[in-house]
């Protein structure tokens, strides 16, 4: 018996975007299809490579994490799956399924969950949105009718099942955003930024939506692309890091987290700190052996105590921290250490990729 593809794979996928640069036409001048092509693949035109070989399985029932800054590729890579946007070269597979060659049928697999609230009638409930959706998919009136209802139920919706889509907060919104991308039944779901703009309650109901009901209770598979790093830890089994395109590192959140095992993080409450002294401190401490960074946060505490965060080697000199601090008259009042998080190896893998 043959094993099942992943749920999704990228094979060196690439894809790049032109612009123009120098388009020096007056005002009301016509510029003929020929000529825009001409200047648009010539020395006039600027090309950005959003993916660069881009290459990574998504197992089935697993939540797979896209981590990165601005411009790293995540939203990209995402238009392509769904369709939107096609690679220059490489694959892209859905279940087994060529995206680019094959969209109709990938579209009945994946759906894709923006953060925008795109494409509701604000003056419809949200059942009738989800109606109206349904019947664009082409689902029966009976059938949509009754798996509008579970939708509902399942995401917790159903007492706002027939209020207007405009009295809708920002989470509730989101999730008839959910509600829609289950109306095709997919088994594969994509998620850009999903807690983006949320306030911290409804950020964690969706959270707990996306690891407890969608991936555990439904087996549904889920990339999700986000640039909260704590939000990646908790709800993603692996992870991709993602700079300028690139794939940096592919594993589990403590695969990642041992690239800074090295590592260790103290933060330090002190008293008698001068204010506005925060360059001679970081000096001095600079100094000890295995110090690798130094901050110093004024007024951390309702006592009005100073904190000092020190990143540094499992070598650094505990007792030359403090000597250094004592000559200048600091007394250190508690001690917290801790091992290096996800935003360090994050930190880290990036600047040593030359961000």
């Amino acid at each position: 018996m043959s094993e099942a593809p992943p749920a999704i794979q990228l094979i060196e996928v690439s894809k790049s975007y032109h612009s123009i640069k120098n388009l020096r036409e007056g005002r009301g001048a016509t510029v003929s299809f020929l000529n825009f092509f001409r200047i648009l693949t010539g020395s006039g035109a600027q090309s950005t490579m959003a993916l660069d070989s881009v290459s990574f399985d998504v197992r089935k029932g697993e939540i797979f994490g896209l981590l990165g800054p601005n411009g790293a590729g995540k939203t990209t890579l995402i238009k392509i799956l769904s369709t939107l946007v096609l690679p220059d070269s490489g694959k892209a597979l859905v279940e087994g399924i060529n995206v680019a060659k094959r969209p109709r049928a990938t579209v009945g697999r994946l759906q894709t969950v923006f953060a925008e609230n795109l494409g509701f009638e604000r003056r419809l409930t949200g059942r009738q949105n989800l109606e109206f959706f349904a019947d664009l998919r082409g689902i029966p009136k009976k059938v949509a009718q009754a798996r509008i209802k579970e939708i509902f139920e399942f995401a917790g919706m159903t007492e706002w099942a027939d209020v207007m889509y405009q009295r809708y907060s920002t989470g509730m919104a989101r999730r008839l955003l959910v509600a829609r991308a289950l109306l095709a039944e997919a088994s594969v779901l994509l998620f850009d930024e999903p807690t983006t703009a949320l306030d911290p309650i409804s950020a964690a109901e969706f959270r707990k939506l996306i690891k407890e009901d969608l991936a555990v209770r439904q087996g549904k598979t889920i990339l999700l692309a986000t640039h909260n790093l704590w939000e990646a830890e908790q709800l993603c089994d692996r992870i991709a890091v993602l700079r300028k395109g690139r794939v940096l590192i592919v594993g589990t959140p403590e695969e990642i987290k041992a690239k800074v095992s090295d590592r260790v993080n103290l933060s330090l409450l002190v008293r008698n700190y001068v204010p506005g002294s925060a360059n001679s401190v970081v000096e001095a401490i600079r100094g000890v052996g295995g110090v690798m960074g130094v901050d110093v946060v004024e007024n951390a505490d309702d006592e009005g105590r100073t904190r000092l965060n020190i990143e540094g080697s499992k070598t650094l000199n505990y007792n030359e921290v403090f000597q250094r601090l004592t000559a200048l008259g600091i007394e250190v009042t508690s001690l917290e250490s801790s091992q290096p998080s996800l935003e360090d190896a994050f930190l880290k893998l990036n600047m040593e990729a030359g961000a």
